[in-house]
């Protein structure tokens, strides 16, 4: 092989690199989900959330900031990086500790960065600025954060970050998800917040739900909410998860993959 052919081979293979971690929007989006309360669904949600992202060729990156039974390791059946010594340095970036799902699936665990972070340097703004980075290698960053860790890190909010509330249509989670609601409009000057259903068995009980909660939006903190989209109660998905297996598009209705996909249109046009 001469000189020529060595160049031309080494171009090709940097063209197919680039080509392969290119990007497919031009605005990328930092979302927040966070569940209104533990075992609302928001991990699941946001798994299946990705895995329709990832098969429309969105590069998908979660920030997986969860320290419970069910978080994204489990059901992607992946060993999480918690290699975050080098971390507490300026010059670090995200990206170098990721763990790999797919081609368009990568997560990052960032709950030991938090801690360190908090414990070690105190800089939130670096911490932040790191996460905003990310932003050039993906099209969506989803982070997975329970609100009572949220409302201890608010500085995890910032003008970039879209929120959408996570929780079920029930008495319980109403009262949960309002305080949720004017914590978040009292931090941030939020035009609006999305709302998210899960584990829906009753479609006119979930209006009801969602009626209060924008009535008392409305009437009281001079807000608004949106409802981004819901996911029916499925029985595969709650097998899968008590036996802590994988759940892919394959395991779901094919009535809860069209819900998905309509939050998912919705996502994308935020």
């Amino acid at each position: 092989m001469n000189h020529d052919q060595a160049k031309n081979l080494r171009e090709l293979v940097q063209h197919k690199k680039n080509e392969s971690n290119e990007k497919k929007c031009m605005n990328p989006k930092k979302i927040i989900f966070t569940g209104v309360s533990e075992g609302v669904g928001n991990t699941t949600a946001i798994v299946n959330i990705s895995h329709i992202l990832s098969n429309l060729g969105y590069k998908v990156i979660i920030l997986d900031c969860n320290s419970g039974f069910i978080t994204t390791d489990t059901l992607f059946k992946i060993r999480p990086n918690y290699d975050t010594s080098l971390l507490l340095t300026e010059d670090y970036e995200l990206k170098d500790i990721v763990t790999n799902v797919n081609k368009n699936i990568d997560v990052i665990y960032i709950s030991k960065i938090i801690r360190d972070v908090e414990r070690y340097t105190n800089n939130h703004n670096i911490l932040n600025s790191k996460i905003n980075e990310l932003l050039n290698y993906a099209d969506f960053i989803l982070i997975d954060i329970d609100y009572s860790l949220l409302n201890e890190r608010s500085y995890l909010i910032d003008d970039k970050s879209n929120i959408v509330i996570t929780c079920n249509p029930n008495n319980k989670n109403l009262k949960e998800a309002y305080c949720a609601i004017k914590y978040l409009f009292s931090i941030n000057n939020y035009k609006t917040l999305r709302i998210m259903f899960n584990r829906v068995k009753d479609f006119s009980i979930l209006t009801e739900i969602f009626n209060r909660l924008e009535s008392a939006t409305d009437q009281f903190l001079g807000k608004r909410i949106e409802k981004i989209g819901y996911m029916s109660s499925d029985l595969q998905i709650l097998n899968h998860l008590k036996g802590q297996n994988l759940t892919t598009l394959n395991d779901i209705s094919s009535k809860t993959i069209e819900e998905v996909r309509k939050i998912v249109d919705n996502i994308v046009k935020l």
